[in-house]
């Protein structure tokens, strides 16, 4: 498929506290070979990691200690540039939200491979939120399963069991 036009497969808007985020699972489109993913608005009630965990193809969430493997630039207001990676683990750290005033999480994600049992599932990623000292952190980086399997899906949580309480969740099949 060409890449001329996103068409929405599911938008989650969240207005009040809750645990996860699911975008496809149940509803997941499998007729595209790339997706985008958009988060907006973002606000958790608790400074701490925004977690990603991708959907197996029984719409399970996929938590093994050797699952995944990613790397992003992180650049933070006032400080240098730093890597942040981690390979052979159980979730992808996908940044650290503040809270207050102006505290925020955005990003775009582009997907591939989530189709093919015989690929890597990958996933690009550029996000931009409120780190818990109040500064500006940018993100850019990618993140990919560490076996092929099928994925039908991603999963979001904050680590500690807090909640997301704002934001906007949506997923769209990249077609032609």
């Amino acid at each position: 498929m060409s890449a001329n036009k996103l068409e929405l497969i599911e938008s989650v808007e969240v207005t009040s506290s809750t645990a996860t985020v699911t975008l496809g699972g149940a509803n997941w489109n499998n007729t595209y070979d790339s997706y985008m993913v958009i988060l907006d608005g973002v606000t958790n009630d608790s400074a701490d990691e925004i977690q990603l965990h991708l959907l197996d193809s029984s719409n399970a969430e996929i938590t093994g200690a050797s699952d995944y493997s990613y790397s992003f630039q992180r650049s933070t207001q006032g400080t240098s540039e730093t890597t942040v990676k981690n390979t052979n683990t159980d979730d992808i750290q996908i940044g650290t939200t503040g809270l207050g005033t102006g505290a925020m999480f955005g990003a775009e994600f582009l997907l591939q491979d989530f189709n093919d049992a015989t690929k890597v599932s990958t996933g690009h990623m550029d996000c931009v939120f409120q780190d818990a000292s109040g500064k500006v952190n940018t993100e850019t980086g990618g993140f990919f399963m560490t076996s092929a399997s099928l994925n039908k899906g991603l999963l979001f949580r904050i680590k500690s069991n807090n909640n997301f309480l704002t934001g906007r969740f949506t997923i769209y099949g990249i077609g032609s």
